[in-house]
């Protein structure tokens, strides 16, 4: 595995949102769909010169139209934690969050992930039994993840 540093601009990030309530969306390429009351989590790439920046527009909800399938959900869910993991891909990410399938399972085909399609999705519905604090599943998650070469964890 290639590894990068944190000036390297390789980063991907997991976007962690809170719906209160269930809801209907109409994204073009993926047709009606219906998201359950619930708390997700979003593998994104933030392959750019300033990584945090891709974070930050989804925490502060910080744009004017939906410009990615995550942008729909961020309108109608409360951003609550944005992890960014420098120096691993997006791939790598993906591939993580899938093998831990006991705490996140994939929902939506096709969300988020028409530039990756041997990514069958990159929402996932957090399922973890963590009924006190479920973000500690997805902080734990990370913390443990010791291939990142600097994780900085982010709130709106």
């Amino acid at each position: 595995m290639k590894t990068y540093t944190k000036e390297s601009s390789i980063a991907s990030y997991i976007y962690v949102v809170e719906c209160l309530e269930d809801f209907k969306l109409s994204i073009k390429s993926l047709g009606n769909l219906k998201i359950e009351r619930g708390i997700y989590l979003y593998v994104g790439s933030a392959n750019i010169k300033r990584p945090y920046l891709r974070v930050i527009r989804h925490l502060t909800k910080n744009f004017k139209k939906p410009k990615w399938h995550i942008d729909y959900i961020t309108i109608n869910c409360q951003p609550k934690l944005g992890v960014l993991c420098y120096g691993i891909d997006e791939n790598f990410m993906w591939d993580y969050i899938v093998k831990h399938g006991h705490i996140f399972t994939p929902y939506v085909k096709g969300f988020g992930a028409s530039d990756t399609p041997h990514h069958n999705t990159h929402l996932f519905k957090v399922v973890s039994t963590d009924v006190i604090n479920p973000y500690n599943a997805v902080v734990k998650t990370f913390l443990k993840l010791k291939v990142c070469s600097h994780i900085e964890f982010l709130t709106p």
